[in-house]
Order: C-alpha cells, then sequence, then structure tokens
C-alpha cells in the first residue's frame, strides 16, 4: 500500500514562488519581442490562467491545505476541485495529485501531477512526486522523443511567448542590416540568433504536438483489448496509473501504445491525455 504521507501539498507560499519566474519570462519576451504589439495577442497555453481565481477558490486552496494536513483527504478534495472549477494551477493540481494518491488512485494521482509538471516549469516537488509514485508503484516511463523532451523544459505558452517575441526581432534585426550601412554585422549577428531561437521554438512546437498524445490509465485497472468493440478478447489488462500513447480513436476506444511497445485498444472514458481538455 502506498505511504500517503511521502510526498506533501502545495502551501500558498510555494503556490507563488512557482508562479513568478514563468510569468517574469513570459513578459520579458513580450516586452523585447515586440514592444506593444505583442500585447494584443495572448497565446493559447496554461501558464496565463495560473493568477485568475476568486477570493472564494483562494480561501478553499488554504482550506483544502488545512483539511488536508488533519486528515480530512475527501474533504481536500473537494475544496481543490472547486479551485480547479475557477481556472487551472500548477499548485492546485499538484495538490489534487497528492490528493488522490493519498486515496489510492494512482491513475488520477499521475494524470494531475503530469499536468502540474507541464504547467509548473519544471518544479522539483512535482517532478519528485511523479518520480516517487512510478517507483512505488512499479509504472514503467513512456519513452520520450528529442523533441517532446526539449518541449517540456519550458511550459507551452512561454514557447509561444519566445517564438513571436524572437521572430519580431529577427525582422526588425534583418530589416535593420538590409537597409543601414552602419553596424549591419551587429543586426546580423542578432538576427541570425534570432532566426535560431525561432526554428528551436518551432521544434518544441512539434514536440508538443507529440506530447499532447501521452496519457495515462488513470479509471482504474483497463482492459488491453484486440478491437475497438465491447465484446473483443482481452489482451491483457493496464494497470491504473499504467503509461501509454494515444495513436488513434474509434468507436469510443481509443488506440494506444503502452511503455512496454505493446499496442491495442482501450475505453476511450479509461485513458486521458495529460493535455487534454478539461
Amino acid at each position: 500500500m502506498l505511504d500517503p504521507h511521502e510526498i506533501e501539498c502545495e502551501s500558498p507560499e510555494k503556490r507563488g514562488v512557482r508562479m513568478n519566474a514563468p510569468c517574469i519570462l513570459k513578459w520579458f519576451f513580450c516586452l523585447v519581442g515586440s514592444l506593444g504589439m505583442l500585447g494584443i495577442v495572448e497565446p493559447a497555453g496554461l501558464l496565463a490562467r495560473e493568477c485568475q481565481w476568486s477570493p472564494e477558490a483562494e480561501a478553499a486552496f488554504l482550506r483544502g491545505g488545512q483539511v488536508y494536513a488533519a486528515g480530512s483527504t475527501r474533504e481536500a478534495l473537494e475544496a481543490w476541485t472547486f479551485c480547479l472549477e475557477e481556472g487551472e494551477s500548477a499548485s492546485i493540481h499538484h495538490n489534487l495529485g497528492v490528493a488522490h494518491y493519498r486515496l489510492g488512485l494512482s491513475g488520477r494521482a499521475l494524470w494531475h501531477l503530469e499536468r502540474a509538471d507541464r504547467m509548473g516549469f519544471m518544479h522539483p516537488d512535482t517532478q519528485n512526486a511523479v518520480r516517487y509514485l512510478r517507483q512505488v508503484d512499479g509504472i514503467a516511463e513512456l519513452k520520450s522523443g528529442l523533441l517532446e523532451q526539449l518541449a517540456l523544459l519550458l511550459p507551452e505558452d512561454l514557447w509561444s511567448w519566445m517564438a513571436m517575441g524572437s521572430f519580431w526581432m529577427a525582422c526588425f534585426s534583418w530589416g535593420a542590416y538590409a537597409g543601414l550601412l552602419r553596424r549591419r554585422a551587429r543586426y546580423r549577428d542578432v538576427g541570425i540568433l534570432m532566426s535560431l531561437i525561432v526554428i528551436v521554438c518551432v521544434a518544441a512546437w512539434v514536440g508538443l504536438a507529440q506530447d499532447s498524445r501521452r496519457g495515462v490509465v488513470w479509471a482504474g485497472d483497463a482492459d488491453f483489448k484486440v478491437s475497438p468493440t465491447s465484446q473483443s478478447e482481452s489482451l491483457m489488462t493496464l494497470k491504473d496509473g499504467s503509461y501509454a500513447r494515444l495513436l488513434r480513436m474509434r468507436n469510443h476506444h481509443v488506440y494506444v501504445e503502452a511503455a512496454d511497445g505493446m499496442r491495442g485498444w482501450l475505453e476511450e472514458a479509461s485513458f486521458r491525455t495529460f493535455r487534454a481538455p478539461l
């Protein structure tokens, strides 16, 4: 049985630290990239919704931490779920993952923790919790490609801000290089650097698309089937919390590749990708 006290929920203080670094970098690239122009464009991403809770949700976040510490996990789960309904944050997903872990729901715990890791700027608390849960439960990790590893270095919307900022800086630099007689080499060097950053960001977007197919069996043990029908023969049982990669969907089933490379069908409700909309 998992020891529910090996990983901890996050306090409001940690939530503030988790939010600050990505927000600072985001606004840095906003200002450097296109001066006022980028202000009218908000990239679609998870990080931008980090700070939009109402006072009621903030109070629920605090109450959840208090009752969790007192041992009332289900009451904490209800409080943090209320926060999630108002807006996603890495901290709330982390805490929901910890609460589900304490209740023995490995699949839901891993889904929330992996979601938090994709929003939380490589936060060590979340990454340690994911590693610990996988180790204790004996869950094999799904191998990531090079572009997926690149994409996971930064939150999704930060890649967007970097790409837009670098793109407009590259346009300005190459324009100045073409039109000015003095200091042409300096503008050329900046243009080359910014163009390379744009290329890296595009590669990261490809990695994000690949990562969007990674997910977990999250609603209990699931039958791994030969075909996408309720009467299909079961190849094996995938344990709750098993990682898999989505390949395609059909007839309310998903065709996935498990961590060991085996392919088969799962009922759609039993599997969820880490970047799926709420």
